[in-house]
């Protein structure tokens, strides 16, 4: 009984892949772009931008690294607030 199971397995052909058309490759490649833009632009903000100086707004790459100045200003300012909190109690008290 068993030979007869294992064969009846074996007659089973594997299924085949339905092969990708041009369409749903580009839709693949659509969000794979727009899953890996947040942090594409997260990585130039944190190695390309330039705080120092004030940004020209002339140019996109100008732009994004405004918004990465921004972006981790507004990080210090929110991993400070204890201490500002702790800061204005002791002026109060």
């Amino acid at each position: 009984m068993a030979d007869r199971e294992w064969e009846w397995e074996d007659d089973e052909r594997p299924r085949r892949r339905r092969r990708k058309g041009p369409l749903r490759r580009l839709w693949s490649l659509t969000k794979l772009a727009l899953f890996l833009m947040p942090l594409g632009l997260f990585l130039y903000g944190s190695v390309f931008a330039d705080c120092r100086n004030r940004p020209s707004f002339g140019d996109w790459s100008a732009m994004l690294g405004a918004t990465a100045c921004a972006r981790s200003e507004m990080m210090g300012n929110a991993f400070s607030m204890q201490e500002n909190f702790a800061m204005l109690k002791r002026l109060i008290d």
